[in-house]
Parts: C-alpha cells; sequence; structure tokens
C-alpha cells in the first residue's frame, strides 16, 4: 500500500496555509486518527439463531434490501439490544458454490479486522451469524433513524446530506458503515450477476480504475473523501449534472474534474481545498489530518458555507 499521502501533511500545510471552513455541526463528525484503535486480541463472535428474542410478524421479514443484500432486526435475548443483520443475496445456481466461498472466505476477513476497529465515528460489528441466508451475514447495532437520507427527511434542519454510507446512531451520532465491503464485493466479479454498476463509482479515485491490486490506497481514500465534501455542501452527487454513469467514468479516468456547483456553497478557499485533495498522483494529495485541520479553519470562519451544517 502506498503511505506517502498519510505522510505529507507538513508539505500541504506550507503550501496551503491559506486555505480556509463554520460554527458548530449538529452531526458531530469528527475525525482523530489517534481516536482509531484496534484490538488485536478480538475474536469473530458467531451468533446463532437461538440467542435471538422470538419475532412477531412484523419482523418476520427483512425491513430493507439492495442490490447486494438484505437487512433483518432482531434483539438479543442476553443484552436486550436491537441488531441489524446484513444478509448477502449470493447466486444458487449450479457451479456458484466456488463463488459464493471465496466471497465468504473474505468477508469472514472483513468481519474479522471490522470487529477489532474502535472509533466513535465507525459502525461497530458484533460478529456474523450463520442463520440468516447461504453464507454468514453481518451483525451490527441497530440504527433506527436509518441512513443520512432517512435522517434528514425527519430532521429538515440538517442541511443538503445524502450520504447512504453513513448511519445516525440514536445519540444523533453519524457511523461509516459497511468499512470495506464494496472492496470485498468487486474483488469477487460475477457474485451479483444482477447487480447494475452503481453511483458509488462517483466517487472512486481515477487509478482505482485500473487492474491493479495496489490501486486502493489512503490517496484514494482521500480522493473520496473531497467528492464526499462536495456531495454535502452541493447537495448532488460528485460529476452533476453527467447522468450516464459510463460516460462519467471515462471522464473520471481521463482526468476531468467535477463542475463547480454554480450556486454560492462552496467557496474559493473550499473549492481551492478540493481540488488539492484531487491531484492526479495520489502521492501528491493531502492526508485526512490536513483535510480536517483545513475544515475546522473554515469552520471557524462564521461567514463560510459550512456553518449552515
Amino acid at each position: 500500500m502506498n503511505h506517502s499521502s498519510s505522510c505529507s501533511c507538513s508539505k500541504h500545510a506550507s503550501a496551503h496555509a491559506t486555505l480556509l471552513v463554520d460554527g458548530p455541526s449538529n452531526l458531530q463528525i469528527t475525525y482523530n486518527p489517534s481516536k482509531l484503535t484496534t484490538t488485536s486480541n478480538a475474536t469473530l463472535q458467531t451468533i446463532s439463531s437461538n440467542e435471538f428474542a422470538s419475532t412477531d410478524a412484523s419482523n418476520e421479514y427483512y425491513f430493507a434490501y439492495g442490490d447486494f443484500s438484505q437487512l433483518w432486526q432482531r434483539q438479543v435475548k442476553s443484552t436486550g439490544r436491537m441488531v441489524a443483520i446484513k444478509a448477502f443475496r449470493t447466486t444458487t445456481t449450479a457451479g456458484d458454490g466456488n463463488i459464493n466461498s471465496k466471497f465468504e472466505a473474505d468477508l469472514l476477513k472483513l468481519a474479522q479486522e471490522w470487529s477489532k476497529l474502535q472509533h466513535q465515528n465507525v459502525m461497530p460489528c458484533f460478529g456474523i451469524s450463520d442463520d440468516f441466508g447461504d453464507i454468514a451475514s453481518l451483525v451490527m447495532p441497530m440504527c433506527p433513524d436509518g441512513n443520512i437520507n432517512d435522517y434528514v427527511v425527519d430532521h429538515p434542519f440538517i442541511n443538503r446530506l445524502a450520504l447512504k454510507n453513513i448511519v445516525v446512531a440514536p445519540n444523533g451520532r453519524p457511523l461509516i458503515t459497511d468499512t470495506g465491503l464494496a472492496r470485498v464485493i468487486q474483488a469477487q466479479e460475477g457474485i451479483f450477476p444482477w447487480a447494475l454498476p452503481s453511483d458509488s463509482l462517483r466517487w472512486r479515485a481515477p487509478e482505482t480504475f485500473s487492474s491493479e491490486d495496489d490501486a486502493n490506497t489512503t490517496g484514494s481514500d482521500v480522493w473520496s473523501l473531497g467528492m464526499t465534501i462536495l456531495e454535502v455542501m452541493s447537495g448532488r452527487m460528485p460529476y452533476y449534472p453527467r447522468r450516464q454513469l459510463h460516460a462519467t467514468i471515462f471522464a473520471i479516468t481521463d482526468g476531468v474534474l467535477p463542475v463547480r456547483p454554480d450556486n454560492d456553497t462552496v467557496s474559493d478557499s473550499l473549492w481551492s481545498l478540493l481540488h488539492t485533495i484531487w491531484a492526479q498522483n495520489p502521492e501528491n494529495r493531502p492526508c485526512a489530518t490536513f483535510v480536517q485541520g483545513q475544515l475546522e479553519t473554515l469552520r471557524s470562519d462564521n461567514l463560510h458555507h459550512l456553518y449552515k451544517l
């Protein structure tokens, strides 16, 4: 993995010290690398169906679904905690058993690593369950407010957020979920043949469309962070108003950057920061700590649009 982007903060701090982002954020999103810890001796817990309380008619079926998975709600008997179980809709035709086995093996590795992560803004993974499909399912806390899209509907004072992979905990804290899952799915071509290309490709760095195994780096993560910042501020998906996904992918790989929103939601200072984040060479992108510092500086300026968050 290329670690150069994680070590370039001093270079970018001196080169872009004049970059100036708002007042208090209602969502309390924080990033602190020192608080992102792992527990090396954590073991992956397997939760069997008899550890869940009996279900009533309302919980007999899944309550949400997507191209890859379905979500079930259950209550753990011993703790009373409500959990969400992500069960994967794998193929069942003849000859697909090997594909499913490879996917499950990678999924278990992901769950093992995910269960070790401890951060206030990362959704915890409690373990797995083997009773909701042909392969293991992920067990996570139940967040009744749903994702940010749902939260905005119920809390209209939160402006313009459309982040599907961030859910809201009962205390209002946003949690990043499905950590690393997209990479596991992409690695098993054919595991979900019915799934159409996803708009999530709009957030990916250009180098990740190559066939190189090490294309996903901290630099590509920072690129996606920049796209998320643009989405938050503009209320639009990256590369709006482009509608054709394949044409958008070609634009990304050709080095075309998103068009600056035609309203006043992105200031000159923030746009300069985004262009720094979107450097074509991953080694020239700043680290997330530097980006956080620039956003905090802009937040201190009450005239900046980030105060609206």
